[in-house]
C-alpha cells in the first residue's frame, strides 16, 4: 500500500516555519492608541507594543494567554490612564509592566491561576483558583492588597468593572459555563463584603461576555443562547424594556449564527461583535445608540440589509477579540494559510508587524462541506492535498478537535496545512457536541461521549473520501 514519506525533506523547512510562527494571541488598545498584544514567537508568548508600524517586546520571561474560543477573558489590560499594562505572567501570577521603559512588578503570589482580568479604577480585577476554583478577587495596583470579592460554591469569568462594582458571569461548578451561566454583579467596597446581584439568570441559558456600557452606571451587553443560539442582549440603564419587563433587551442576532465578544466603542452608541456560522468567524458593528430598551435591530438581524449593522469582515477566516481604536476595529485574524494577526477588521489592514512571511503562496487553501452522519448534518473542514499529489493513490487523516466544546473552521492549523502539502486529505470534523452551530449542537453530546459524537469523526473518512 502506497503511503506519503513523513521525512520529506522537501518539507521540514515549511514544517518549522509554520510550527514557530508568529501568532498574536489577544490585543487591546491603550488610551492614546498604542496597542498591546500578546505574541506567541518561536514557541514562547509575550507582550509587545505597536506602535506608529514598529512593535517592541516588552516582556521577556513569558506571558500567560491562550485564545480557547468566542467567549475568551481578558489576558491582558491597560491601566486607566494609559501608563502600563497588566497581564498574567509564565507562571500564572499577576503583573505590570510600563509601557515607555519595559519595568516589570509581580503583583501576586497566589497558589493558583489566573484566568481573567480587567484594570479598573478600584483595582485589577482577576479569576483566580487562590481562594476557591475561580473565585473573583480585586488587586491594588502596586500589589499591596489582594481581596477575595466572590468565592465559594460558583465558578466565575470574564470580569468588568462598571463603576466600584465588578460585573461577570457565573456558573454551577458542574455546568462549567457550557449548560447554565448567569450574569451578575459583584459589589467592591474595599471590605470584601457586599451580596452578588443576579442581573439575568434563566435554567438551561448560558451567559456570557459581560459588558458594561460606558458612561452608565448601569446597562450591561452581554450574550445568552436562550433563542438556541448566543446573541446580544442588554439589561439595566434609565429605561424599561419595550414590554414594560425587567426582561433582557435583545440588541442582536443573527439567524442561525453565534454572535458573541460584544465590545462597546468609548461612546456607548456602538458595539462590534463577532459572527460564528459554517466554521468562520466574522466582525460586525451595530449601531445602539440611545436606550438599550430602543437599542439594536433585533434578533433577526440582516447585516446585509439592516441600516444599524454594517459586516465589517467576512471571507474565509476566524476573527477574534475586537477592539475599537477610535473609529475603527482591530481584530486578531487568521486564516488557513496565515498565523493569527492583528488587523484593521474592515481593511484587513496588518496593525501588528509580523516576522512571519509567505506561507500563503506555500500552503493549499481547505474547503468546507456538510456530510450526514446518521441523520445528523456535521460541517467538516477538508484541506484537499497538494496538486502534486497522485490524484489515485490520496492518504486520508481524520483529524478532529478537542475540546469537546471547540470547532475547527477556517483558521491557521499548521499540522493539518503541513500533511495538505506533503500529499495527505486532511479532514477536521464538527462533531457532534462542537461549538459554533448553536445551542442544541453544542449539547448533543451530553451524556453520551464517545457515542454519536464518534460516529461522526469515523463517518468523516467516508464523507471524505467520497467528495
Amino acid at each position: 500500500m502506497y503511503r506519503r514519506d513523513l521525512r520529506d525533506t522537501d518539507y521540514d523547512g515549511l514544517l518549522a516555519d509554520m510550527a514557530v510562527a508568529d501568532r498574536v494571541v489577544q490585543a487591546a488598545v491603550g488610551p492614546d492608541g498604542r496597542i498591546a498584544y500578546a505574541k506567541n514567537r518561536e514557541l514562547t508568548t509575550d507582550v509587545w507594543l505597536a506602535t506608529d508600524g514598529e512593535d517592541r517586546r516588552l516582556t521577556s520571561r513569558g506571558a500567560s494567554a491562550m485564545r480557547y474560543g468566542r467567549t475568551d477573558a481578558r489576558w491582558l489590560d491597560w491601566s486607566p490612564d494609559g501608563d502600563r499594562i497588566a497581564f498574567v505572567t509564565g507562571d500564572a501570577e499577576l503583573a505590570t509592566v510600563d509601557a515607555d521603559t519595559g519595568a516589570v512588578e509581580v503583583l501576586t503570589d497566589l497558589e493558583g491561576g489566573i484566568s481573567g482580568l480587567a484594570w479598573g479604577e478600584p483595582g485589577i480585577a482577576i479569576v483566580t483558583d487562590a481562594f476557591s476554583r475561580a473565585s473573583l478577587a480585586v488587586v491594588s495596583p502596586d500589589g499591596d492588597r489582594i481581596e477575595a470579592i466572590a468565592t465559594g460554591e460558583y465558578l466565575y469569568a470574564d470580569p468588568h468593572w462598571q463603576g466600584d462594582s465588578v460585573v461577570a458571569t457565573r456558573s454551577a461548578h458542574a455546568d462549567l459555563f457550557d449548560y447554565e451561566a448567569a450574569l451578575v454583579r459583584v459589589p467592591f467596597g474595599g471590605d470584601g463584603s457586599g451580596a452578588v446581584t443576579e442581573l439575568f439568570a434563566e435554567p438551561g441559558v448560558r451567559a456570557a461576555c459581560p459588558r458594561p456600557r460606558p458612561g452608565d452606571d448601569e446597562a450591561v451587553a452581554f450574550v445568552h443562547d436562550g433563542s438556541g443560539y448566543d446573541a446580544v442582549y442588554g439589561v439595566g440603564g434609565d429605561e424599561p424594556a419595550a414590554d414594560g419587563s425587567d426582561s433582557p433587551t435583545p440588541i442582536y442576532g443573527v439567524p442561525e449564527t453565534e454572535i458573541a465578544a460584544p465590545e462597546w466603542n468609548d461612546a456607548g452608541d456602538r458595539l462590534a461583535v463577532t459572527a460564528t456560522a459554517g466554521g468562520r468567524t466574522h466582525v460586525h458593528a451595530v449601531d445602539v445608540d440611545g436606550a438599550l430598551a430602543d437599542a439594536g435591530p433585533g434578533t433577526g438581524a440582516d447585516p446585509d440589509a439592516a441600516a444599524d449593522a454594517t459586516a465589517l469582515a467576512t471571507g474565509d477566516a476566524i476573527h477574534g477579540a475586537p477592539r475599537w481604536d477610535g473609529d475603527r476595529v482591530l481584530s486578531v485574524r487568521e486564516t488557513p494559510t496565515e498565523p493569527p494577526t492583528a488587523v484593521d477588521a474592515a481593511t484587513g489592514e496588518r496593525r501588528t508587524p509580523t516576522a512571519t512571511a509567505g506561507l500563503s503562496d506555500r500552503l493549499p487553501a481547505p474547503e468546507a462541506f456538510t456530510y450526514d452522519s446518521d441523520g445528523t448534518g456535521v460541517n467538516a473542514v477538508v484541506h484537499p492535498p497538494a496538486s502534486a499529489a497522485e490524484p489515485d493513490s490520496v492518504p486520508l487523516l481524520v483529524k478532529p478537535h478537542g475540546g469537546p466544546t471547540a470547532f475547527d473552521g477556517f483558521g491557521f492549523d499548521h499540522r493539518a496545512a503541513y500533511f495538505a502539502a506533503l500529499g495527505y486529505a486532511v479532514v477536521r470534523p464538527n462533531y457532534r457536541g462542537s461549538d459554533g452551530f448553536g445551542r442544541a449542537f453544542r449539547m448533543a453530546n451530553d451524556g453520551d461521549w464517545g457515542g454519536g459524537d464518534l460516529d461522526d469523526v469515523v463517518r468523516a473518512a467516508d464523507a471524505t473520501a467520497a467528495r
